[in-house]
């Protein structure tokens, strides 16, 4: 494990630097030792953290102080919301997986084991749980389809509607002509 060690500016108490750089790098570690997110969210905060620890080391004083513990509390839960987005991600598709190939709604262990090699992404299980719907849909139509006349629904087409001959002569009266 590396060892950070603090040296004081010229000119200044280094005892009020070293407590707060002492307090800064369990937070720091903390942050940085997380796996990273998305390149896009990541980098960002990233830098700015970066930023905020160097701001710091310039001049140990209690606002740069909280400036780079909210910048490294900001990316820590940046990192440890991405984390869990993608172990519940996995543990989704991996249930949708599993619902698929116990209802045997999936033609054959090829396209399983393709799906699981998709990367995870916080909708895939819904996605597979559509997809479940629409294969075990057209697996029932296809059982009737070929089912035997004799146990297939009839489809009746709708009757028309007779007209009443009263409503359809029957005139609108303008109740503000009888006042």
């Amino acid at each position: 494990m590396m060892r950070l060690a603090f040296v004081a500016p010229e000119g200044r108490s280094g005892a009020p630097g070293r407590r707060l750089a002492r307090a800064l790098v369990p937070v720091a570690h903390g942050a940085l030792s997380l796996p990273r997110a998305r390149a896009s969210e990541d980098e960002p905060l990233l830098e700015a953290a970066l930023e905020a620890i160097d701001a710091f080391l310039e001049a140990p004083e209690a606002s740069r102080y909280l400036v780079a513990t909210r910048t490294l509390r900001t990316l820590s839960r940046l990192r440890q919301r991405s984390t869990d987005l993608e172990k519940l991600a996995r543990r989704s598709l991996d249930g949708e997986l599993e619902r698929l190939r116990v209802r045997a709604v999936l033609p054959d262990e090829e396209t399983l084991d393709r799906l699981r090699a998709l990367p995870p992404d916080p909708r895939a299980g819904r996605r597979l749980q559509a997809l479940g719907a629409l294969l075990e849909a057209h697996r029932l139509l296809a059982v009737r389809v070929r089912a035997p006349e004799t146990h297939r629904a009839k489809i009746v087409p709708p009757k028309e509607a007779k007209k009443d001959p009263k409503i359809a002569t029957r005139k609108r009266t303008d109740r503000r002509a009888k006042k």
